[in-house]
């Protein structure tokens, strides 16, 4: 598994530059699950995460699958997982999940915290 932080905020794996303020400073985690399968959890973002499917934006709950090319709303700024993936800026020692634990950016595995 493979965690990565998407906002404005440098702390970010994936910082959209580009984006205006709709886009949070710590916006959406996305996940690639063992499977290779992506899911998204919204950081409770001010503006919102939102996910095209159909005709609709449908918001993003905690654990929605997506595929690579799905357009994606961050705020008012539109994407794909591919499109972000493009942009990674990878923290290579750690990575952070909403949760506040430490990842290994390479393996998703936990990285133990010490006191």
């Amino acid at each position: 598994m493979r965690t990565f932080i998407v906002g404005r905020a440098q702390k970010a794996d994936i910082v959209i530059i580009d984006a205006d303020h709709s886009v949070s400073d710590i916006h959406l985690e996305i996940t690639q699950d063992a499977k290779g399968y992506y899911y998204l959890v919204d950081c409770n973002s001010i503006n919102g995460t939102f996910c095209k499917r159909g005709a609709r934006w449908e918001p993003v709950k905690e654990g929605t699958y997506v595929g690579l090319d799905e357009l994606l709303l961050l705020g008012k700024y539109q994407t794909s997982i591919r499109k972000l993936l493009a942009i990674l800026k990878v923290n290579p020692k750690k990575t952070t999940s909403h949760l506040g634990l430490q990842r290994d950016p390479d393996t998703g595995e936990i990285i133990p915290q010490r006191h």
